[in-house]
C-alpha cells in the first residue's frame, strides 16, 4: 500500500509539512504514517545511561553486591522514560489532530521513534515510502538560505523523493 512518512515537531514547518503531507496522501490514496522523534534528554533529569551502568555494575561503591536500591532506581527511571514516551505519542496526535477536517479521508498512522537522531529515524522509516515529507528551520549559519540539518540529511540519505517544506517568506501562502 502507498505510504508518505512526515516529520512532525512542535516548530511552524512542520504543521505546513503535515498540511502538504496530507494533499500528497490524498492524492496518492496513500497512508500517512506521522512521525515523532522522541529524545530521552527531552525528559527532565533522567540519565538512563548512568541507570544502565549501575544496572550492569556487579557490586557498589565499597564492593558490596548491587542491592534492591539500584534496581529500583533503574525500573524508575524506566518507568519515566516510558510516561515521556507515552507524552510524545500524545503530543504527536495533539500536532495531527490540529489539522482538523484536512485528514478527512486519509488513514493515519502514528509513530514514535526514541533514542535516534531525527534523520537518522526518517531515513529509515521511509524506506519503503512514496515520499519523505519534512519542515526545514533553516538554522544554518545562512538563515533563510539552507536546510536544517534534518532535512538535509533527509535529502542526502533518503532513498525515496523528499519534498521539502521552506518557511513562508513575507506571509505568502503556500499552495
Amino acid at each position: 500500500m502507498a505510504r508518505v512518512v512526515v516529520g512532525l515537531d512542535v516548530s511552524p514547518q512542520s504543521r505546513e509539512a503535515l498540511r502538504i503531507a496530507t494533499h500528497e496522501a490524498r492524492w496518492r490514496s496513500a497512508t500517512l504514517e506521522a512521525v515523532h522523534v522522541f529524545q530521552v534528554g527531552e525528559v527532565e533529569d533522567i540519565d538512563p545511561l548512568a541507570g544502565a551502568a549501575a544496572m550492569s555494575a556487579p557490586t557498589a561503591a565499597g564492593g558490596a553486591p548491587a542491592g534492591s536500591a539500584t534496581r529500583e532506581a533503574f525500573q524508575r527511571t524506566t518507568q519515566q522514560i516510558d510516561e515521556a514516551r507515552q507524552e510524545a505519542k500524545i503530543r504527536l496526535q495533539r500536532i495531527v489532530g490540529e489539522a482538523g477536517d484536512a485528514l478527512n479521508g486519509v488513514s493515519v498512522e502514528y509513530t514514535v521513534i526514541t533514542d535516534q537522531h531525527p534523520a537518522e529515524a526518517l531515513v529509515k522509516l521511509s524506506e519503503n515510502a512514496d515520499l519523505l515529507v519534512v519542515g526545514s528551520r533553516g538554522l544554518g549559519g545562512f538563515k533563510g538560505l539552507l536546510l536544517g540539518s534534518v532535512s538535509l540529511q533527509c535529502v542526502l540519505y533518503a532513498t525515496v523523493p523528499v519534498l521539502v517544506v521552506r518557511p513562508r517568506l513575507h506571509g505568502s501562502p503556500v499552495q
